[in-house]
């Protein structure tokens, strides 16, 4: 059954090598914990690491943040997303899902910030 959610939290940016792509960071994310191959249902390692890592961490314009803190509440649709001095992110998030995920409302947050 879908319902409102609510989450506040914090992120970290992933330092990756400017020379990486996405796709090759998350090949050598699955390499570094001896997974090799692609899931049956992944076509690509960004594509298996959105499914293995859905709320653990997040891809957005080609940059990869680790989700540090989250906690759910209660509330209606709110995407806020701030810089922090120390170069995290915190985050509110309060959204409907049955029309999307944290994953994709964190990037909508995300997005907001770099407007």
């Amino acid at each position: 059954m879908s319902q409102i959610e609510t989450h506040i939290g914090k992120l970290e940016k992933i330092n990756k090598d400017i020379n990486k792509t996405v796709e090759e960071w998350c090949k050598d994310f699955f390499a570094e914990r001896n997974i090799n191959q692609l899931n049956s249902y992944s076509d690509s390692w960004e594509e298996m690491f959105r499914d293995e890592c859905d709320g653990k961490y997040i891809i957005c314009n080609d940059e990869i943040y680790k989700v540090v803190q989250n906690r759910e509440l209660d509330g209606d649709d709110v995407y806020h997303a701030s810089l922090n001095s120390d170069g995290t992110i915190s985050y509110v998030l309060s959204f409907y899902d049955g029309s999307c995920g944290f994953s994709e409302a964190l990037e909508y947050a995300l997005n907001k910030l770099s407007k």
